[in-house]
């Protein structure tokens, strides 16, 4: 027998976006409270490694989606009282999440 244990939140559950450093030698976190805005860090705080860059087509389409993204989540949280449905993320719980890893 499977037990699978889903996740799910709205929107508006959404307190913080955390940033983590991809400099492998860094790896420090940042958090924007999400109501604050869509604001996106182009530089680690701690090393100064690029987040955010527009060396490419394909960084420029990267850093505009990102963006784009948590803007869209802020204005369906904002306007969701217009809306006939609600939408709900659903997220893998930590032992699915470890499977996923191994495979």
């Amino acid at each position: 027998m499977t037990i699978e244990k889903h996740h799910s939140i709205t929107l508006d559950e959404i307190v913080a976006y955390e940033f983590r450093c991809g400099n492998p030698s860094c790896g420090a976190r940042m958090m924007i409270i999400a109501a604050t805005g869509a604001s996106v860090p182009g530089r680690c705080p701690q090393c100064g490694h690029t987040w955010l860059e527009s060396s490419s087509p394909e960084a420029e389409a990267a850093e505009k989606a990102l963006k784009q993204l948590l803007q869209a989540f802020a204005n369906v949280v904002r306007l969701k009282r217009f809306l006939g449905c609600e939408l709900y993320l659903q997220l893998r719980s930590s032992k699915e999440g470890e499977n996923a890893e191994r495979n």
